[in-house]
């Protein structure tokens, strides 16, 4: 009945080695067994496909031919120990046959005979190189963005759902005279600006994060509380979490204060400028006593001739002129804005005392009122300046006659 007892024991013995073998063959995790010097007597196919030898292939290897010395003194320190039941966990790094470079976490297990001697170690090899190789290129870019963060001109500034700072370049620290970066997180443009600006840039940030939709370029007016005004070119992009839901926004401001300052002052020069050559292009001149001309050369618009209206009604008063002749021969055509506003010059010459001719009706403006059915409104036109002079002229002799008929 004993020996019956036996074969049952000794066969589930079997099964469970079996399974157990099964097990540890089936295994993700690189398993071994490390004699004292470090030899493999024992590995799953898990531990061979790590350290690229075939299967089966790793017995009998020595570990220090996959590490560099750095790493065997490393190796020696943890699990080369005489210290029962002393477990250790550490990274190492290999150079695999297979030309790859991997980086494993391992989990040792000291084993020690019945005399307590030290005979080796079951040991666990985790490949972490994905996880080393993600670290370090996280690391790699976390350095770039500090160190652009750090050195670049613009502000940077990454903001949350309620537009929070939540990390920025040191320049816009710089900007708003804050000794670090640090003083500036959790605080908002309100923290920093008048509500003049803080409130639309509040409202466009929230537009972005509602929306997705980026802001480019945009020149913003930055009012401080200190009273300055600043100029920025402004871009605001939306940022995502891991599963694509709108958490904040990235946003990069540029000063272009010197160039606004530079931009509205060309602007005033132009306008200057433009104003100068609008009065050259519009002279009144004095021909004689009491009697005005206005030479008109290129392009009539409606703005220039509204000028032209102005300087000669301005001249007519601070002259006290009877007469203003306008001579257009130096211009080819008039559009109906432009005979309109001839009409009320006439009118508005007559309301002040004074008569108007026009003179240098050409062929084809002539037509061209003709075909528009202009009413002149009784405004007394003539082919040429030298007609008008001698109608001047002559209504100035009729005067005097009649003055010393009187007489």
């Amino acid at each position: 009945m004993a020996k019956k007892n036996d074969k049952k024991e000794i066969e589930k013995l079997r099964r469970e080695n079996i399974e157990y073998k099964n097990l540890i063959e089936e295994m993700s995790e690189g398993f071994a067994f490390l004699e004292g010097d470090l030899t493999f007597s024992f590995s799953n196919p898990a531990c061979d496909g790590i350290f690229g030898v075939p299967e089966g292939k790793l017995m009998g290897r020595k570990l220090q031919d996959f590490l560099t010395t750095e790493y065997f003194k490393e190796i020696k320190k943890n699990i080369i120990t005489k210290k029962k039941k002393k477990k250790s966990v550490f990274e190492i790094e290999v150079n695999a046959e297979d030309g790859e470079r991997r980086y494993l976490l391992t989990r040792s297990n000291p084993h020690f005979d019945e005399k307590e001697k030290f005979v080796g170690s079951f040991v666990f090899f985790y490949n972490i190189t994905k996880r080393i190789k993600l670290e370090e290129e996280l690391l790699f870019e976390r350095g770039l963005l500090n160190s652009l963060l750090n050195t670049i001109p613009d502000h940077i500034y990454f903001k949350d759902e309620k537009s929070r700072f939540i990390k920025v370049s040191k320049s816009l620290a710089e900007w708003f005279n804050v000794d670090s970066v640090d003083g500036l997180m959790g605080k908002t443009d309100f923290d920093f600006f008048t509500e003049e600006h803080a409130r639309p840039a509040y409202e466009d940030e929230q537009e972005i994060m509602k929306t997705g939709n980026p802001i480019e370029g945009k020149v913003e007016k930055e009012t401080h509380p200190d009273g300055r005004i600043t100029w920025v070119s402004t871009t605001k992009i939306p940022r995502y979490d891991k599963k694509g839901n709108i958490i904040g926004i990235l946003g990069v401001s540029r000063d272009v204060t010197e160039k606004k300052l530079w931009e509205e002052e060309r602007e005033e020069k132009l306008e200057a400028q433009r104003e100068e050559l609008m009065e050259l292009s519009t002279p009144v001149i004095d021909v004689w006593e009491g009697v005005l001309t206005v030479p008109i050369l290129g392009s009539l618009d409606s703005e220039r001739a509204s000028r032209v209206s102005e300087a000669l009604l301005t001249q007519i008063v601070e002259k006290r002129a009877g007469v203003a002749i306008i001579d257009i021969s130096g211009i080819s055509a008039v559009d109906s804005a432009v005979a309109d506003r001839f009409i009320r010059t006439a009118k508005a010459v007559r309301l002040v005392g004074s008569e108007a001719i026009l003179t240098g009706v050409g062929v084809e403006i002539a037509q061209t009122i003709a075909d528009l059915g202009i009413d002149m409104g009784g405004l007394k036109t003539m082919s040429t300046l030298k007609d008008g002079l001698r109608y001047v002229i002559s209504q100035k002799k009729d005067k005097e006659e009649k003055r010393g008929e009187k007489e």
